[in-house]
């Protein structure tokens, strides 16, 4: 177990790993929340993948060597998670109370898009 995180220092990996982990806390706070409401045929699939993202997210951190590769360990949880919250409209979703969601959402999925190609030029 190692807690060397001088790797992370350089823009090239602490940048990326910021967005990461800033989607990793939004979607996961949401999926949280949203647990008491999931039906229960489905929370086992919620809490499934909560408990995969939170052993990922331990085997990230707790590895013997930080080279900023461990990210790749977080990555498959994120974008099942995150996949999920993006495409998680209710049925009222053309409501003026979702449409500050839908952009907040569409953006974000726009950030996906385009924030690999800024950060390849970094």
């Amino acid at each position: 177990i190692s807690f060397d995180f001088s790797k992370y220092n350089s823009p090239s990996v602490l940048m990326p790993a910021t967005v990461i982990l800033a989607f990793y806390i939004w979607t996961g706070v949401y999926r949280i929340l949203k647990l008491s409401s999931v039906s229960l045929k489905e929370k086992s699939n919620y809490l499934l993948m909560l408990y995969v993202s939170l052993t990922a997210l331990f085997v990230a951190l707790l590895g013997p060597e930080k080279t900023g590769a461990e990210i790749l360990f977080v990555l498959a949880p994120i974008s099942i998670i995150a996949a999920n919250y993006i495409e998680g409209f209710e049925m009222d979703r053309y409501a003026k109370k979702d449409l500050s969601e839908f952009w907040f959402k569409e953006i974000m999925l726009w950030l996906v898009v385009v924030l690999p190609f800024v950060f390849l030029l970094l």
